[in-house]
Formats: structure tokens, C-alpha cells, sequence
């Protein structure tokens, strides 16, 4: 016990040791979104808020503007030799602990390795054996200098461990959130920022020489230089007060300095924009002319979590980024902040277990809203204004059945799914909603008709026969069997003779 009070005592001091890579304390003074998770905190994207970024989420805080942080679904696979042989989970704040068992006789020697695509994340173990069977407790944290500046939304640290004597290995996979989603979208010059910053997240960065919440404000110690002429105040936006007027910096002209000639930004290779004097980048872009990419680690920027899929999904192209096909079959759900990933696999990645095997209606465990609606084929036909098709033809796999099914997103973003074919999870027969079609409709009723005709022809060729003429129960009729009197009969009451009667004989 002793042993594992040290090491959780070691792990939080050597913790402290590297969280001062990043000043993140207090949190409510950092008005950056991408800061604000980096330092483990939650960010609220409206700027009236008073606390943008907090350590924890009250009821009534930030109602209806919060940003998401990205998280993936946890996920564990069972060992042969160890009780879990693979993780990997979503670590956002706090300490991570992973434990795992195995059987054991003897001293078991544990190895545990790491490796990251930032700074390296340090692991501490404890071990302890009893009654043939050991424990493996394994504590893990991202610092708050795990995720760089120029990094992307989201990275990972992987954590390995071996045992001697098997040759089965453990492995902690753990995403790491380091960006927002917000910050990759940005309005350049926005009016929001008075057309002097860059918007995202709520928040404008201004441009050199001006600050503010809507960037209104000059900074004359860095900005332009202010004069007076004929007792009026003069300022340049862009440039210094010479000789009575402003001298403007490339690209700007004007006044004061206050429009920006595009012309320059032929110099940025159309990653970026021409800007006192040197070029602003965009995105993942950087350098003096914007003709670097910026990569992170070891992760390529048109990487992707499950590389079955290729480059960009296998829907799009990597330049400093993925840029998705627009063209395509189901280009209207590709994802460019995702590496283009489409439709199909968000639900797969997100949402397989709570759409295939709960009953149609709102799937509440998925990251984004999904519904499960009843198979009705004529839906397939619905087209977006742009004439492309709204549903898009899926498959997946769980627990061994194959499940054929339709989706689709609407504007609002909300996802819905027909299921087309699945399995019946107990004999495991191909079952599913089926369109009722004339072919069906001929399909079930000539069946029939075959079957009644044939009962009728066995039913005819069984029937009893009737008896032969030569039958005795026919040649035993006698006269006597034929006695009676008719009641109806009445005698003849005239007579006629025929006078040709035996004439020609």
C-alpha cells in the first residue's frame, strides 16, 4: 500500500513539475478557446459571457453556446492471456487509470512503454500477486504542455505493457483533445472584429496595433503614429503620419490607411493574405510566403483514425489539409474538419450500437442527434436543392452480423437511419423490412394457386368410383324389387286408332 501512495505521490508532484510549460492559472483570464482546452478547462463561445473559460460546467453557465469538446467512443477488446489487451478512451482533464489482470505463478516482471505524438506523457504502474492471480494498475496524464500551439484538435499518447513469459501485449490508446472545432473556422477581417481581426470562437484577434473586444481600440505605442494638423486629431490604420498625411504599409491605402489592396496576396500562394508587410496564413499553412504546411508529430494533416479508409477518407485530397470531393456520391455529408470523413462513418465510429440494436426512435448515445425511422423505400427518391441524393446506402458490421442500412442529415443536423436488412441475433436468418411490391405480391400468390390446385387433383384422384353397370347389386334388381302403385297416375279416358298402323309391313 505504501508502494502505491509513493507513486501517486511521485506522479503528481513530477505533474506539477511540467504544467508549468503553460500558465493556466486562473482559468477565467485565459479568452482564448484553443488555450482554454489545451489547459483542461470548457469554453463558452459567447462573448457576453463574463467566465469564458471554467475548470467545471455549472447548470446555468453558458446556456446554449458552450463548445464541444472531441471526444471518441471508449472502446476495449478482451485478452487471451491478459483480462483487456486494448483500450482507448477520451483523457480531457484528471488522471487516467487503466488496470488490468492476468494469471500468474511466480515473479511477474511488468515493462511499460509510451510513446506520443507531442511531448512525452510519463506512466506509473503498481503490481500486486495474490492467490495466482496479479493486478496491474497503470496512471496516466497529459500535462498541460502536451498539446503545442500550432498543434491540431486532437492528438494521442499510447501506452504499451509486457509481461514475461507471454507474448501478448496491453495497449492504452488515449486521445487527447488540444483545439477547438470553433477555431478552424475563421471569418478573416471579420466586421464583427471592425475588419481589423480575424473572428472565431467568440473572440476577435485583432491585428497588430489595434485591441478590443471588437478590435475598436488602437494601440498607439505599436500602431500607427498619431499627429495634428490644424488642431485635428489624424491616425493611420495601417501606416505612419508623414508630412501632413499617411504613409500606408503594403497593401493598404487610403486616408488613413483603411483598405486593403488584394493584389499583394499573390505573394502568399494563395494560402494567406498580404498584411503589413508580410503574409497572414491560413489554417494549417505557415512560413514567410505561406508555403509550409504545418504537420503536428508524427500525425500527417490528411491523416485519419482508421487508416482502412486512406488518405482523406478516400474522399478527398491532402493539401495542408483535407480538401473533400464535392462530386461524389454522399459529398454532401463529407466532413472537412474530419478528414473528410462521410456519413457512413460517423455513425459507425459514433453511433453502431445504439442505432443497429435499439428500436426505432431517438438514439440518446450517439455524439451527434440520430433517429431510427421505419424502412419505407419510396423515401429514397428525396434530392437536395443541388439535385444530389439525401440518403446514402450503408453497411456495417456488429457482433458478427452484417447490417445493411440508409442514411441521411438534415439542415439542422439531425441524422436519421432506415435499416434495410439485418440479422436475427438468435438463428441468425437475413431479416428486415421488405417493400410490397407486384413481384412480392406474384411471388406469395402463384405459390398458393400451385398448392390448392394440388390438393384438388389429389382430392379428385381419391374420390370414391362410381359402381359398374355389371355391378350385381345392379343385375339383382327384379320386377318385384319395382312394385308399387303411382298416385299420380290417371288411366287414358279416350282411345284413337291409327288407320295406317300395319299398312307397310
Amino acid at each position: 500500500m505504501e508502494k502505491v501512495w509513493y507513486s501517486v505521490l511521485l506522479f503528481i508532484l513530477i505533474n506539477q513539475v511540467f504544467a508549468t510549460d503553460r500558465n493556466c492559472s486562473p482559468l477565467d483570464s485565459i479568452n482564448s478557446c484553443n488555450e482554454c482546452i489545451r489547459c483542461h478547462g470548457y469554453w463558452c463561445n459567447n462573448p457576453k459571457e463574463p467566465y469564458r473559460c471554467v475548470a467545471t460546467r455549472d447548470d446555468d453557465w453558458c446556456v446554449s453556446h458552450q463548445e464541444p469538446v472531441p471526444i471518441i467512443n471508449d472502446v476495449e477488446v478482451p485478452g487471451t492471456f491478459f483480462s483487456r489487451k486494448f483500450r482507448t478512451k477520451t483523457i480531457h482533464s484528471g488522471m487516467d487509470l487503466f488496470e488490468v489482470t492476468f494469471p500468474y505463478k511466480g515473479e511477474a516482471k511488468v515493462t511499460i512503454s509510451s510513446n506520443s505524438t507531442q511531448e512525452p506523457v510519463e506512466a506509473f504502474n503498481t503490481t500486486s500477486c495474490k492467490d495466482g492471480v496479479c493486478t496491474v494498475s497503470i496512471e496516466s496524464q497529459p500535462d498541460t504542455g502536451f498539446c503545442r500551439n500550432d498543434g491540431r484538435v486532437e492528438e494521442f499518447y499510447t501506452i504499451a505493457m509486457k509481461v514475461n513469459g507471454s507474448d501478448e501485449e496491453v495497449v492504452m490508446r488515449n486521445h487527447v483533445p488540444c483545439a477547438c472545432e470553433c477555431s478552424l473556422h475563421v471569418e478573416v477581417r471579420s466586421t464583427k472584429c471592425s475588419e481589423r481581426g480575424n473572428f472565431s470562437c467568440g473572440t476577435c484577434e485583432c491585428e497588430k496595433g489595434w485591441h478590443g473586444e471588437t478590435c475598436e481600440l488602437r494601440d498607439v505605442a505599436t500602431g500607427g503614429t498619431k499627429g495634428t494638423t490644424a488642431g485635428a486629431g489624424h491616425a493611420c490604420d495601417h501606416g505612419v503620419w508623414i508630412d501632413s498625411k499617411c504613409q500606408c504599409n503594403e497593401p493598404w491605402h487610403g486616408d488613413s490607411c483603411q483598405q486593403r489592396d488584394t493584389k499583394f496576396d499573390y505573394r502568399c500562394k494563395g494560402h494567406g493574405i498580404w498584411s503589413d508587410g508580410k503574409c497572414q496564413c491560413h489554417g494549417h499553412w505557415s512560413g514567410e510566403f505561406c508555403d509550409t504546411c504545418n504537420t503536428r508529430g508524427d500525425i500527417a494533416a490528411c491523416s485519419v483514425r482508421n487508416e482502412q479508409y486512406g488518405e482523406c477518407s478516400g474522399h478527398g485530397i491532402c493539401e495542408c489539409g483535407c480538401v473533400c470531393f464535392n462530386n461524389t456520391i454522399g459529398s454532401r455529408y463529407f466532413d472537412p474538419t474530419n478528414y473528410c470523413e462521410d456519413l457512413c462513418m460517423a455513425i459507425s465510429n459514433d453511433c453502431d450500437t445504439c442505432a443497429f440494436t435499439s428500436k426505432p426512435g431517438r438514439c440518446d448515445e450517439c455524439k451527434f442527434p440520430l433517429t431510427r425511422q421505419p424502412y419505407v423505400e419510396s423515401r429514397l427518391e428525396e434530392r437536395d436543392e443541388l439535385n444530389r441524393d439525401m440518403w446514402v446506402r450503408c453497411n456495417d458490421t456488429l457482433d458478427g452480423c452484417t447490417v445493411e442500412y440508409v442514411a441521411m442529415r438534415d439542415d439542422a443536423g439531425e441524422t436519421f437511419i432506415m435499416i434495410v436488412k439485418s440479422c436475427d441475433p438468435v438463428t441468425g436468418a437475413a431479416t428486415g423490412p421488405v417493400a410490397v411490391t407486384v413481384p412480392i405480391l406474384l411471388g406469395v400468390l402463384l405459390p398458393l394457386v400451385a398448392v390448392l390446385a394440388a390438393a384438388g387433383f389429389y382430392l379428385w384422384k381419391n374420390r370414391t368410383p362410381p359402381l359398374p353397370l355389371t355391378d350385381p347389386e345392379y343385375q339383382n334388381i327384379d320386377a318385384e324389387d319395382c312394385t308399387g302403385e303411382n298416385p299420380l297416375y290417371k288411366p287414358p279416358t279416350s282411345s284413337f286408332k291409327n288407320p295406317t298402323y300395319g299398312k307397310w309391313q
